[in-house]
């Protein structure tokens, strides 16, 4: 089950998906998000019952369509003007993902994103913010910028608490960005294992 699936990247993964006999698609769409496009790729469309995703909404499907993945690629659009006003919208879907997951079962694989923009360093297993060197003065140009790495180590902080309560969960960092490594996977080698 995909949340965001009307966007760019969900998008994407409804029609990787549909193309996989493995899989059966299922997208959690807000009640005003424009399906047309996702359509033919999805097995159903299931649309919040509330304004935003919420943890019931999660629930229900799992357990009415028996999901084993939930994959979060929802965010708020357009963004807002600081970190906190962002995150506050980013974390509904993504606290609906993981609390909805955890209320059917710890076996449930939520599989969360943290965008391109991100900057992690290796910390014994943690994930953690590469800050800018001091003296550093951002350009104007990179002010969004800043804005959602702030939001993605947030968004990650919140995955990383629920790993490490037990939850089944994985964040997926572009290989474009990152490059690969053995620690490491696409959404199709983490879905595959869900």
């Amino acid at each position: 089950m995909i949340l965001g699936a009307t966007g760019y990247i969900g998008g994407a993964l409804c029609r990787k998906f549909s193309q996989t006999p493995d899989f059966a698609v299922f997208a959690l769409v807000r009640p005003s998000s424009d399906v047309e496009t996702i359509k033919p790729f999805c097995k159903e469309i299931i649309r919040s019952q509330e304004v935003n995703f919420s943890s019931n909404d999660v629930t229900e499907a799992i357990r009415k369509h028996d999901i084993t993945t939930v994959i979060n690629v929802a965010w708020h659009m357009p963004p807002e003007p600081t970190k906190e006003a962002q995150f506050a919208k980013d974390r509904i879907a993504l606290e609906a993902a993981l609390h909805g997951a955890r209320a059917v079962s710890p076996d449930i694989h939520v599989i969360a994103t943290s965008g391109n923009f991100s900057l992690i360093t290796a910390d014994g297993g943690r994930i953690t913010e590469t800050p800018p060197p001091k003296g550093y003065t951002m350009p104007k140009y990179l002010v969004c910028i800043d804005l959602l790495v702030g939001v993605n180590v947030l968004k990650d902080g919140l995955v990383e608490e629920y790993i490490n309560n037990g939850g089944n969960a994985s964040i997926l960092y572009p290989s474009s960005v990152y490059g690969s490594a053995p620690t490491r996977g696409s959404f199709w080698d983490f879905a595959r294992k869900g």
